[in-house]
């Protein structure tokens, strides 16, 4: 089962994830925190959303498993979804996926990923630092005095494989060119930080 029981009314339970947890909160509750997500990706889509006036673009990954439906979403510039993607390319698109979501704090800074397992093996990521493959590399950048890691290639690399997958029916994107530094700033700002806000 999923996270939850459902009527199979056909509602999509919204998930975010916050610290390494999958978090579903519903209008004046207290959030409930999970820590494993389990079903079919149906259909992937993005979208631009804004924070506190900062701007990121998020995916929204459905899910199905039995009657329960469920939307997980996670910023596309963070940890999760690079860990997801990567482990997803492992894996037969068909079959279910066990999605577990993984935090750490490294040095005073968070380091996330999604752990993903299939009948009952952990999927290794497809490309790894020793292996690229054809998975453009991060660019370290300086953005007002503090070296970071720009993966806007790699964000849109990902976005293609899942299009050529039919995981989404989002248009190819080999002609969009990648966000410059100072397109990026708001998304800089933030970086130590991908956790969705909810």
């Amino acid at each position: 089962m999923g996270l939850q029981q459902s009527s199979g009314d056909g509602k999509i339970t919204f998930v975010n994830i916050k610290q390494g947890k999958f978090v579903v909160k519903e209008k004046d509750k207290e959030p409930v925190y999970y820590s494993d997500l389990l079903g079919y990706i149906t259909k992937v889509e993005f979208k631009d959303d804004e924070y506190n006036g900062k701007k990121f673009e998020v995916a929204k990954f459905y899910i199905k498993d039995v009657d329960e439906r469920f939307c997980l979403q996670m910023r596309t510039d963070s940890g999760y979804f690079r860990g997801l993607v990567n482990s997803l390319k492992s894996g037969n698109p068909k079959e279910k996926f066990l999605i577990k979501p993984n935090y750490k704090d490294v040095e005073g800074r968070p380091k996330t990923t999604c752990f993903v397992t299939q009948e009952g093996k952990i999927l290794k990521h497809a490309y790894t630092i020793s292996n690229m493959g054809d998975l453009p590399p991060a660019e370290k950048i300086n953005f007002r005095g503090t070296e970071t890691w720009d993966s806007s290639k790699q964000i849109i690399f990902w976005k293609n494989w899942l299009f050529n997958e039919s995981w989404y029916s989002g248009e190819n994107l080999e002609e969009e060119q990648p966000k410059s530094i100072n397109q990026q700033k708001n998304l800089i700002d933030e970086i130590l930080d991908d956790d969705l806000p909810f």
